[in-house]
């Protein structure tokens, strides 16, 4: 059986013929502090207030709960965007199709928020802190494209296990955002996107390998992908291929007290497989099979996952590794026959 992935920091092991979840504890997670409510009116400014973040956010969970209540993506109204309309419209494709309850992503309690300082547009800010439903910490990104579109939610990720954020400047002053090609880091922050693709898609054999902490994230997708290949390989039923590439989607930054920087980006995963034939058929999950349309796969499965990563890269001439603090992952499309 072909089970469909579920969405989450640390990805449901995207078994061919069995699933299971990564326990995750919080670990060395610290606390989210509790942001002040009043902007310092002098100097630089960041792109909105304290106040008028929490209450964007406010908003924003009201359109979640309005959405997951209806199992409609015509009810976010805007304010969810990018990856994370793509991730929530296709759950609710599933859920309206199996006749299951849909739940809104976990609000952040008391939220951490890292807010830039104000330049052109597009604007974007970040607000983190423990949620009652998650193991770890949540990871808000929040984007708008001009000044009339309100602030949608671009991507919700899960901090890893023991992973604390990197201190940033005041939120009532805002920290620098950085551009996607800025130098004075170990990387530019495209470069750290494309690099840890690439170690996605070759693992061991990566020249980018050593410049990568270990990750629990990129960890267990590599061993599910071995355990699959090797489940199809015993029965001789066909060939699994797992495809990472760069999405065109913006690449976030934002410097750090350090002289590093929280770097915040999207990989688009491609997952195949192919039935040999004369095998017979495969049959999905249900889960799966809703969201691709059909029970059963004779030829060809192509499934399209969402991944956003978000990272600490350290200062230029550090020796520290690149490190993985939290991710997302969530299925958007899936086609059989």
């Amino acid at each position: 059986m072909i089970r469909a992935g579920r969405r989450g920091a640390v990805p449901f092991a995207v078994s061919l013929f069995a699933a299971s979840l990564l326990a995750a504890a919080l670990g060395g997670c610290s606390a989210v502090p509790a942001t002040p409510s009043d902007p310092d009116p002098g100097g630089a400014h960041p792109v909105v207030t304290p106040r008028q973040a929490v209450q964007i956010l406010g908003t924003l969970d009201a359109s979640l709960l309005r959405a997951a209540a209806a199992k409609d993506a015509a009810q976010f109204d805007g304010r969810v965007v990018g990856p994370e309309q793509q991730v929530l419209t296709a759950s609710y494709k599933v859920l309206r199709t199996l006749g299951q309850p849909a739940v809104a992503p976990p609000a952040p309690s008391r939220p951490r928020l890292l807010l830039p300082t104000a330049g052109g547009w597009p604007r974007w800010f970040v607000a983190a802190g423990a949620s009652p439903n998650t193991p770890t910490p949540v990871l808000r990104v929040m984007w708008s494209t001009n000044a009339r579109a309100p602030y949608g939610l671009w991507s919700q990720l899960n901090l890893l296990p023991g992973v604390t954020l990197p201190e940033v400047a005041s939120p009532t002053v805002g920290a620098a955002a950085l551009g996607s090609d800025v130098a004075g880091l170990v990387q530019t922050p495209v470069a750290v996107l494309m690099h840890y693709t690439e170690l996605l898609n070759r693992g061991d054999a990566s020249a980018y390998r050593s410049q990568f902490a270990a990750d629990e994230y990129r960890t267990q997708l590599n061993e599910q992908l071995k355990s699959d290949r090797a489940a199809f390989s015993s029965k001789a039923v066909g060939v699994v291929v797992a495809e990472h590439t760069v999405s065109r989607d913006p690449v976030f930054a934002l410097a750090t007290m350090d002289g590093g920087a929280l770097v915040i980006g999207r990989v688009d995963q491609k997952y195949s497989v192919t039935v040999a034939a004369g095998k017979g058929s495969v049959r999905l999950d249900q889960q799966l099979a809703a969201l691709a349309g059909v029970q059963t796969v004779s030829k060809k499965l192509d499934r399209t996952a969402v991944e956003t990563l978000a990272f600490y890269v350290p200062r230029a001439g550090s020796t520290a590794p690149i490190a993985l603090l939290a991710a997302s992952k969530g299925d958007v499309a899936a086609t059989a026959s």
